[in-house]
């Protein structure tokens, strides 16, 4: 998505992942994103390096995104095509960017999203915060999360048909007590019809 920005004195970009939070009418689809129209700015951007234009992500989107001021920057750097992985994230202060370092599993943290950023097999890794479960690729998210749907879903469904179980139970017996007042009632009138019959008639 084509990002036009707030600073008249940088051009668009088309950043290949951007984190935009607090959108107005988040599920219309976008072909570009103002800034200005929208009020609100790219939390994070993460750019895949290409060799070949490896200056571009490096040096000077590093300066435009401050001046755009995007709170946090991640690159997914590689020298050269098909060479290793070198991850590196920046946070925003009122001086430049500062590095956001690598702890000792080599995982960079993403707070934003809550999620660690790691290298495993030459790809990008994804991790969970809390457990540091693997996140898996969108492929394998996508489809975790229609499961999980479903499995919601499957819940409620069953939820909903014990809850008109339940109702439906509560109107039988309703009925049934209501059936048994009416026979009682009824009962009651017979009755008082047959100590009438036998009393006879009243004598003035």
């Amino acid at each position: 998505t084509l990002i036009f920005w707030d600073n008249p004195n940088i051009r668009q970009h088309s950043p290949d992942l951007a984190v935009i939070l607090g959108v107005t009418n988040p599920k219309h689809n976008r072909n570009s994103f103002n800034v200005a129209l929208e009020g609100v700015r790219p939390r994070l951007i993460v750019e895949v390096v290409s060799p070949d234009y490896r200056k571009n992500d490096v040096v000077t989107k590093l300066d435009h995104y401050f001046q755009c001021r995007v709170p946090f920057y991640f690159i997914v750097d590689r020298e050269q095509e098909e060479g290793p992985i070198h991850l590196m994230g920046f946070r925003r202060t009122r001086r430049g960017y500062r590095t956001i370092p690598v702890d000792i599993d080599g995982l960079l943290w993403v707070e934003p999203l809550a999620i660690y950023l790691g290298t495993r097999d030459n790809q990008v890794v994804c991790y969970d915060g809390d457990s540091l479960d693997e996140l898996g690729d969108y492929t394998q998210t996508a489809v975790k999360w229609q499961m999980e749907q479903q499995r919601a879903d499957d819940e409620k469904q069953r939820a909903d048909d014990e809850k008109k179980r339940a109702d439906d139970a509560i109107k039988l017996l309703d009925e049934e007590r209501r059936l048994r007042e009416e026979q009682a009632t009824r009962l009651d009138e017979l009755e008082q019809q047959l100590r009438n019959l036998q009393n006879g008639p009243t004598q003035d």
